[in-house]
């Protein structure tokens, strides 16, 4: 019987089975037409192989599908020569399967429905592990090895595989076909394939990292250290044409948060490989030095090995999650609050925080309530303040503060800039603790007041810098304690206005921006803490400056009042030849600096400038 292609594809959906055929294993009817458009079978074999016919279109399958005599051509799996294979990418392997004949025709490797293997699930796709030897067809790999095998014998199915470069875990399905007649039941085989790609001439294997993930206070300097294998095909060293770097990644090329001054060559290149010659299988150390950012929060910071001007490094990467604490300082027994002048505003004052925050009257009366982040405005007209979220107005004839709802926080005054000229991408307009807007009626001046405990104040003067030594900041900070307790004591100078000290004349305050990138002066005032400098048992004011011109000044030289008797005229030989620089009553900072870089110890410094004086612990 003779039947043209297009007219089985168009009528096998209606196509009856004669009554003998129930049990023959299903093809379903996308596998014929993929069949037949590859030329598997041809539409007379079709026909008559299912014994279909046209005859009885009123028996009608619910799914297209056509069968084959299961005793026919059906199989078992024997053996395979593996399961499970491990293989570097590129490389070849011959994998091999046997088959019995369980069916009742002859197997043969040609003529019109001879016996091959073909990939399997879905059929008639390209496997990545295609070989050049498979040359009858991309998705064939062999065909029946032995010339004829007769049922009840072994047939043998044998191929080569090459590993695709990607490397990752494979399942790869083969199955029995009897070219232009049918998959055989029973006829398929399984294996499992590891790809791992194959050596680079620069590869890497992370064997251990110092963390995974820390904590760093603002401004803090830390190390991190990673330890990998060389496990590419060439050795490592730290210098030449090809030497082993670590580099900022995700993505290569940034500058870091966390680049140290120590990053010499470039800002996304925190070190070199410490090994001067690594050689294959041999493990060798990175050393990361690393400063915190300013900001708070949980960074998330990765590094790559790079073989210079020629590759990264394959699997060299070390990823290291660090959270930027907020810092917290505990108010100690007895230490007082000092109210620091920042500065007069021009109109309204616009500020928030990073909480929930309060603000409040003089009376300490809730006005009103804030949301973490929400701006809040308060401005000030003829005896008036007008205090102003997105939502709410409130007025009142009290002074205005602003606090954190739960403890002690960081208010960001908005509107206000006080850019260091050093650094004018900085702007120091956070400060801790409270922030009271207040109308001085003696002066008619309106100030922005913080209000905040003596130790945090310290925290944020920015008279020495970070890098200084010990004793030295040591020394600055007992004198700056002294100074601004002398006013807190007082309560003289600025009370008019309302506060007991400015931001810029007396001793300059720049608040929390410079607390977190001075970390070191945070520090060496937390190890005085408390401390002052004392004549016969009282507190002295402890005036400083920049430096002398050789010689210290005595109080009545400069200033009226006095004498102060620990505030004489010494020698001060390492100013020796310069022009005097600030007011000469008290202690040359520069004068201190060298002292303590000679050796000196910050009571021994102190004794000296501020003469018959001693330290003494105040709370």
């Amino acid at each position: 019987m003779t039947v043209a292609v297009s007219a089985i594809l168009l009528n096998i959906a209606q196509l009856a089975l004669t009554p003998d055929v129930q049990a023959w294993p299903v093809i379903q009817l996308n596998q014929v037409t993929e069949r037949l458009n590859r030329g598997y079978f041809s539409a007379a074999s079709i026909a008559t192989t299912t014994q279909l016919s046209l005859a009885e279109p009123s028996r009608v399958l619910g799914v297209a599908t056509y069968r084959a005599p299961a005793t026919t051509y059906q199989a078992e799996l024997v053996s395979q020569n593996v399961t499970k294979l491990n293989i570097q990418s590129g490389r070849a392997y011959t994998l091999e399967a046997k088959f019995k004949n369980t069916g009742t025709a002859t197997w043969a490797r040609t003529g019109q429905n001879f016996l091959a293997m073909n990939v399997a699930e879905p059929a008639g796709r390209i496997s990545p592990f295609k070989d050049a030897s498979w040359k009858e067809y991309a998705y064939r790999p062999t065909r029946l090895k032995e010339t004829k095998v007769k049922p009840g014998e072994i047939a043998t199915f044998r191929f080569v595989i090459k590993a695709p470069s990607t490397g990752g875990q494979y399942t790869e399905k083969f199955a029995l076909v009897a070219e232009n007649k049918t998959w055989l039941a029973g006829g398929q085989v399984i294996f499992a394939i590891t790809v791992t790609p194959q050596p680079k001439p620069y590869q890497a294997k992370l064997i251990v990292q110092s963390h995974t993930s820390l904590s760093v206070a603002p401004g803090q300097v830390f190390t991190l250290m990673a330890d990998f294998k060389n496990t590419g095909l060439k050795a490592w060293s730290n210098t030449g044409q090809n030497f082993i770097a670590l580099n900022v990644a995700n993505p290569a090329g940034r500058a870091s948060a966390f680049k140290h001054a120590s990053w010499s060559e470039y800002p996304y290149r925190p070190s070199r490989l410490q090994n001067s010659v690594l050689p294959v299988g041999q493990i060798g150390r990175v050393i990361l030095t690393m400063q915190a950012p300013l900001q708070p929060g949980v960074y998330t910071e990765s590094f790559a090995l790079v073989a210079e001007n020629l590759a990264w490094v394959r699997d060299g990467t070390v990823t290291f999650t660090i959270t930027v604490t907020q810092p917290d300082h505990t108010v100690l027994t007895n230490e007082p609050d000092i109210r620091v002048g920042l500065y007069r505003p021009a109109g309204s004052v616009q500020l928030t925080m990073a909480e929930p925050f309060n603000v409040t009257d003089g009376n300490g009366q809730l006005l009103l309530p804030a949301a973490a982040s929400e701006p809040i405005t308060v401005s000030y007209l003829a005896g008036t303040y007008t205090v102003q979220s997105a939502t709410v107005t409130q007025t009142t004839t009290q002074p205005v503060s602003v606090t954190a709802a739960d403890g002690d926080g960081v208010i960001e005054l908005l509107n206000y800039d006080n850019r260091p000229s050093w650094n004018l991408s900085l702007n120091d307009n956070k400060f801790r603790h409270q922030i009271d807007i207040q109308y001085a009626a003696a002066t008619q001046k309106l100030w922005v007041i913080n209000q905040l405990p003596i130790e945090s104040y310290l925290r944020g003067i920015a008279e020495a810098g970070n890098d200084n030594p010990d004793e030295f900041l040591k020394t600055m900070s007992i004198a700056e304690r002294t100074y601004a307790m002398y006013h807190v004591q007082r309560q003289t100078k600025h009370a008019d206005e309302h506060y007991t000290v400015d931001a810029a004349n007396d001793q300059v305050y720049r608040g929390y921006g410079f607390e977190i990138r001075a970390p070191h002066v945070a520090q060496m005032v937390e190890a005085t803490a408390g401390q002052i400098v004392t004549y016969n048992g009282e507190l002295a004011i402890t005036p400083y400056y920049s430096h002398s011109d050789g010689r210290t000044r005595s109080w009545e030289e400069v200033w009226s009042g006095g004498p102060y008797p620990w505030l004489v005229s010494v020698p001060d030989p390492d100013c020796q030849g310069m022009e005097l620089l600030g007011h000469g009553v008290g202690m040359s900072a520069l004068g201190a600096l060298s002292r303590a870089r000679a050796g000196a110890t910050a009571a021994q410094i102190l004794a000296y400038y501020y003469t018959g004086t001693s330290t003494a612990k105040l709370y």
